[in-house]
């Protein structure tokens, strides 16, 4: 990647990709962590470039028109921040000739497009959609870290006609993922949770042999559980995955890396009715389960292992919750594992929008030690190893 101090300090138009899909509630904004995140990019835009056009998506329009899901109220949020006039352009209810011609002849600097999923061709990567985006920039820069993983017309296509660079919080996100991946203070450990080995297969996949230790909690650990023979119950198992993760117990198996299943469980009797006593979550061992109970946390055993790990790191990955933190009573260990995390000077990278909330119920200032990623699924998939096709554009070049 080649980031924006890197490009000439010439006046000229650039189109800025970022990530706005902040949670709502109509008008109000409940979270605007993504907005601050990207004002940095903005900021050194605005000092150094004639136009700026930001653009985002929103929500799920599905490729058509949906009021509810407009970016003006964002747009008016970002003029209160910026203390800056930033004209609307939509592409979508108005001519496109009308469009640039409003655009070029303004004499703003700042501009914002309406919500680009409103055309099924942003998520299609249509080059004819990607060429439209492009006629708002000389240059594009993306600060879109949360969408680098989808290969999308702004994210990716739009680069066959202008060359691509990266902004400050992309630069930053893949430098500290990349960095305790490839050169980690060791003891390095990785915590996954989360309900489904299918969807972080990869990313358990990449760590072995890589981590010193790798920690499963949730419901996929139940899965690696059944595979090893043991019964518990009524709890979500994955039973189309048992083959694969016999192969993964195989291969860590036969690795340096040490795995970490929970040896003790809050349980319920159902996912919507909970199993309480003495005003607590009943908990039972590994080896306790007869035909009823759910596993929806770990148990304080398993906190006792956990802490120890955490207490003898150097470096901490941690994505997924290990369990349903929603539930007052089955949020406990993702908590404690949080608050131990928080308690200690380890550098940690938190991935995944649940993980982030975790934290969040901890404390409202995150220490120095602990990084928040932006990303989402696009952090999933670079710990996971992948190529982030809204990333390999950003070359300087035209594809």
């Amino acid at each position: 990647m080649i980031d924006i101090e890197s490009v000439p300090l010439k006046k000229s138009k650039v189109l800025l990709r970022v990530d706005f899909n902040v949670p709502m509630s109509g008008e109000q904004i409940l979270d605007d962590k993504r907005i601050l995140a990207a004002l940095p990019t903005i900021k050194f835009l605005m000092d150094k470039h004639e136009k700026i056009v930001i653009c985002s998506h929103f929500g799920r329009p599905k490729g058509k028109i949906d009021d509810n899901l407009s970016l003006k109220p964002i747009r008016n949020y970002l003029e209160q921040l910026l203390k800056i006039n930033i004209e609307f352009l939509d592409i979508f209810r108005n001519k496109l000739d009308t469009i640039y011609e409003k655009y070029h002849s303004s004499t703003n600097k700042m501009f914002m497009l309406e919500n680009l999923r409103y055309d099924e061709d942003e998520e299609k990567n249509n080059d004819k959609f990607s060429k439209i985006l492009s006629q708002f920039g000389e240059i594009y820069v993306s600060d879109a870290f949360g969408t680098s993983h989808r290969k999308h017309s702004s994210t990716y296509g739009v680069t066959n006609y202008i060359p691509g660079y990266a902004g400050f919080l992309i630069k930053s996100e893949y430098q500290i993922i990349s960095n305790i991946m490839n050169n980690p203070a060791n003891p390095l450990v990785v915590i996954i949770g989360g309900a489904k080995i299918s969807t972080k297969l990869e990313l358990i996949k990449n760590f072995v042999d890589k981590a010193d230790t790798i920690i499963l909690g949730g419901g996929l650990a139940n899965t690696f559980l059944t595979a090893l023979g043991y019964n518990l119950g009524n709890s979500l198992i994955e039973n189309d995955m048992l083959k694969i993760a016999k192969e993964i117990l195989d291969d860590l198996e036969k690795s340096k890396t040490k795995l970490i299943l929970p040896k003790d469980f809050r349980i319920s009797r159902s996912f919507s009715e909970d199993w309480i006593v003495n005003q607590k979550a009943k908990i039972i061992k590994l080896n306790e389960f007869g035909n009823e109970g759910m596993v929806l946390d770990i148990g304080p055993e398993t906190q006792k292992i956990i802490k120890k790990i955490i207490t003898e790191a150097n470096s901490i990955i941690w994505n997924g919750p290990l369990g349903v933190i929603e539930k007052e009573h089955y949020s406990i260990g993702s908590r404690f594992i949080a608050n131990e995390i928080i308690n200690t000077n380890t550098p940690t990278i938190i991935g995944g929008g649940e993980t982030a909330y975790v934290i969040s119920m901890i404390t409202e200032k995150i220490p120095s030690n602990i990084h928040v990623s932006t990303g989402g699924g696009a952090t999933l998939e670079l710990l996971s190893g992948k190529n982030l096709p809204g990333l390999i554009c950003l070359n300087g070049k035209k594809r």
